[in-house]
């Protein structure tokens, strides 16, 4: 059993969690209010000088998706303006699926990441996706 696994498997049981595990990847889905829910995906990616990087991230929606009157510059300031604010999270467009998805993310270094820093932005990113989901009139996660 991997680094990786050992403490996400102890940080679930720890936070009373029910995750999907596996070798370089976690899942959860929370229960939000008003009957929504959010998918938060736990990544792990191998480095060679120390445990690897950890990324906890949170998907809104497909950039295909968005709402006509939601796009355009103004959206996107908005969302650069949260960054410089945010603790947790920041906001980002991963391009690593079929398409680009806005996703709400964190990284951090698996051996200097600690119980309070996990449960901090596994909540954080979640909340923050769940939001911005609401506010756009989606729930696509």
């Amino acid at each position: 059993m991997s680094v990786f696994t050992k403490k996400i498997e102890a940080f679930a049981k720890e936070l009373e969690l029910h995750m999907d595990i596996e070798e370089h990847f976690a899942k959860v889905i929370f229960n939000m209010d008003e009957e929504r829910t959010q998918l938060v995906l736990i990544y792990h990616y191998e480095n060679d000088n120390h445990d690897g990087f950890v990324e906890i991230t949170s998907p809104v929606l497909k950039l295909s998706g968005l709402p006509e009157q939601q796009l355009g510059e103004k959206m996107a300031e908005g969302l650069l303006r949260e960054n410089d604010s945010m603790l947790h999270c920041q906001w980002a467009i991963d391009k690593s699926a079929d398409e680009p998805y806005l996703i709400a993310t964190r990284c951090w270094r698996l051996d200097q990441m600690d119980l309070e820093e996990f449960k901090g932005t596994l909540y954080a990113t979640a909340q923050i996706a769940d939001e911005l989901e609401s506010k756009l009139g989606v729930d696509e996660f």
